[in-house]
């Protein structure tokens, strides 16, 4: 259901998004607290500056090698490797998280700790 008023909202016009659709969108979704706090129209607007400007991003069998290379180099978890590598491939120069070694680079990517950097 997400997926296809996404859909409709990047391919169709604005104005085709309905009350009704942005309830069902927002119904038991990480958006759902978040945009119960605006209007509707703010939120189609949020929706269009803010979210639709994210990066897709499509696992593939590249990203879990390079995954799998990360974990043995660095000693990660396999999951905490996987966001390493996402990050990679979505070209960040900086992940944020508590969980890793502040400091650290891997490649082009820098990891920091908000709490203590």
């Amino acid at each position: 259901m997400l997926t296809q008023l996404l859909q409709r909202l990047v391919l169709g016009p604005a104005d085709d998004l309905r009350h009704s659709d942005l309830d069902k969108m927002t119904r038991r979704s990480p958006f759902s607290s978040f945009l119960n706090y605006l209007a509707y129209d703010h939120s189609k607007e949020y929706i269009d500056k803010i979210f639709m400007q994210l990066e897709v991003f499509y696992p593939d069998g590249d990203f879990v090698k390079t995954g799998l290379d990360i974990a043995a180099t660095t000693g990660y978890s396999f999951y905490d490797s996987l966001i390493i590598s996402a990050a990679l491939k979505a070209r960040c120069d900086t992940l944020y998280t508590e969980d890793l070694q502040n400091g650290q680079k891997i490649q082009n990517l820098t990891i920091v700790n908000p709490f203590i950097a």
